[in-house]
């Protein structure tokens, strides 16, 4: 058996997709469609032991690349780090399995009857819908209605999409009843994601019912409080922070309250990149954030192309953030597809942006003199993904098949939007004229 498969994401990490009636384990996977005959058979066990689930269980302890999977198998073939938390099989396995050794073998795990089956919820994620006051530059109406409404206006949704958004009272009280009688007794984390989750009704209704749900229950054996996080734009409208903020206030009593606030850039770039921000209502909203004591911080960027060549200067922005306030993680996530926004479309001309971004996230790990372990891992991984970019395009020329994709995707973009690419990223003129070149 190849260790090389195994992953605890797929035994521990439930995700409902409520607004269009899905659900899987791990974001990076296919959704399941849910079958409402199959839930009222299987009850519970449904969100917990899915069919489907299983066999993916299956597969990665028999050391097979499940095709679900592929996005990680990827990413890793191409020398990244994945998503796979591979590391802390064993410990999240021993949550699972209260009896299991720490001296096994992954190669015994299959072995172990019912190891397939999950007794243990640690990470619990929640899609409320696509409601959002923003198209990012590489998002799309999955999770975006702004983007939802801009394809539907030039007819380039897809057939399907339009049936999608029809919540059902049935499956939305099956997965209540399934948090409070199993997950909530485990769970140590429950993320909540948009769309843009704090501009959505539906947020404080999912916050309504956790806080009546653990009200009603006896205090559970872990001491730590759970986790409540949510990725948020931090475009947020003034009132609505405060809903927000007079929530965290009544939810402190049984959860702690983490706000990962993604925005890779600075000034007109964020704006051009997350069209729809406000830059002032973001920055002003991110001191607001800073100075609640009922939240915890953490910065969540997307590394996109577009951001590269000033990566440095955000990362001056959280640094001062840091000695302003206090230091807090900051995750490294990067744009794969849509392929013209991946930053491994950069080229050799853009490996000192990389270099002055690593210098400056050096500054960050050094000016941190107070370590604590988890956040310092968060830098590392953020260290070790420029590390991984820079090793890939150092040597890279520009190459026009690129060059035409980036053209083509932003032409357009800027004809629908009425912005300028090359005016507010002129570091991307070379390879915007180079495309529209080869483009005619």
């Amino acid at each position: 058996m190849s260790e090389h498969t195994l992953c605890s994401r797929p035994w521990d990490i439930p995700i409902y997709y409520s607004y269009n009636n899905s659900f899987s384990y791990c974001s990076k996977t296919p959704k399941i469609k849910i079958d409402t005959e199959l839930l009222q058979k299987l009850g519970d066990n449904f969100w917990s032991n899915h069919p489907d689930i299983l066999d993916r269980r299956k597969s990665l302890l028999q050391g097979r690349r499940h095709s679900d999977c592929e996005a990680c198998w990827k990413l890793e073939d191409n020398g990244f780090k994945s998503a796979r938390n591979v590391d802390d099989v064993h410990y999240f396995m021993r949550r699972n399995i209260k009896d299991l050794s720490w001296e096994t073998a992954w190669s015994e795990f299959q072995a172990i009857p019912n190891i397939e089956y999950s007794n243990y919820t640690n990470n619990l994620e929640i899609f409320l819908n696509n409601t959002c006051d923003a198209k990012c530059t590489y998002c799309n109406e999955s999770y975006s209605s702004l983007w939802e409404s801009e394809k539907r206006r030039f007819n380039e949704l897809p057939l399907n999409f339009a049936k999608s958004k029809i919540k059902n009272k049935e499956i939305e009280t099956s997965f209540w009843n399934w948090y409070k009688n199993k997950a909530s007794k485990t769970v140590c984390r429950v993320g909540f994601m948009g769309g843009e989750p704090l501009i959505q009704d539906e947020l404080y209704e999912c916050f309504d019912k956790l806080i009546d749900i653990h009200t009603s229950l006896e205090p559970r054996d872990d001491p730590e409080p759970i986790e409540i996080y949510i990725v948020s734009n931090l475009n947020t409208p003034n009132a609505l922070l405060d809903k927000f903020l007079k929530y965290a206030e009544k939810l402190k009593k049984y959860f702690k309250i983490k706000l990962q606030v993604s925005g890779e850039a600075l000034g007109l770039r964020l704006e051009y990149i997350r069209f729809g921000v406000e830059y002032k209502q973001w920055q002003n909203n991110i001191h607001k954030i800073f100075k609640n004591q009922n939240i915890e911080v953490a910065f969540q960027p997307t590394i996109n192309l577009l951001s590269l060549p000033t990566l440095d200067k955000y990362l001056k922005f959280f640094l001062d953030l840091c000695l302003e306030y206090r230091f807090v993680k900051l995750y490294f996530n990067t744009v794969s597809y849509p392929l013209p926004q991946s930053p491994m479309l950069a080229y050799k001309k853009f490996t000192p942006h990389i270099d002055d971004a690593i210098t400056t996230l050096n500054k960050i790990i050094e000016s941190d003199q107070e370590f604590e372990k988890q956040r310092a891992k968060s830098y590392t991984r953020f260290l070790d993904g420029l590390s991984k970019i820079k090793t890939f395009i150092f040597a890279k020329d520009l190459r026009l098949e690129e060059a035409k994709l980036f053209y083509q995707y932003f032409s357009i973009l800027d004809t629908r939007r009425k912005t300028n690419l090359v005016n507010c990223f002129p570091e991307f003129k070379e390879m915007y004229e180079q495309g529209a070149q080869y483009e005619c």
